[in-house]
């Protein structure tokens, strides 16, 4: 197999595995469905919540961050085709959820809560383990607008091992 979609696969994996493992453990959140690892999909998983007897829709997508990944500005990046698809599926959902998670906490924003970014095309790493890089059409989301902050210690490097060592179990 291609070393880089094994990459891919493990990354995709460890976002799932940190997701269940530090946000949804709550009782109160049932119905997960999640896109399968090795697809590229624009979102990670959708789930049904409820509190005070309300619904909640919502949909994720979860970044895995090696650093706090900003720009000069303070601001942490998004991929305006992955916001652009996110936002188009507002009529679907009641929580449009962009989620970074970091070795020192997690952040995350409601999209459908904030103004639309201010895209702008910039060079950046063309994936978490190359040192060459590739245009991309990038807003920022800012910290002071996340919608929930964790601030807790989290081994991003060990939840990427055990993902690898699933990958082997199951043959991938």
């Amino acid at each position: 197999m291609n070393k880089d979609i094994r990459h891919y696969q493990a990354k995709s994996l460890r976002e799932r595995l940190l997701f269940k493992q530090y946000l949804k453990d709550d009782s109160n959140s049932f119905n997960f469905k999640y896109t399968p690892f090795d697809s590229f999909e624009k979102h990670d998983v959708t789930f049904l919540s409820i509190k005070d007897l309300n619904f909640t829709r919502t949909i994720s997508e979860i970044k895995v961050r090696n650093i706090k990944y900003k720009s000069t500005q303070g601001g942490f990046f998004i991929q305006k085709d992955k916001y652009d698809y996110l936002m188009a599926q507002g009529e679907k959902y009641d929580r449009i959820e962009y989620i970074n998670i970091f070795e020192d906490g997690i952040l995350i924003w409601d999209l459908k809560k904030l103004n639309t970014p201010t895209f702008h095309t910039e060079f950046l790493p063309t994936n978490n383990h190359s040192d060459s890089t590739k245009e991309k059409e990038v807003g920022f989301l800012f910290f002071w607008d996340a919608d929930v902050v964790i601030n807790k210690e989290i081994n991003i490097h060990s939840t990427l091992k055990r993902a690898y060592e699933i990958l082997t179990r199951i043959g991938k």
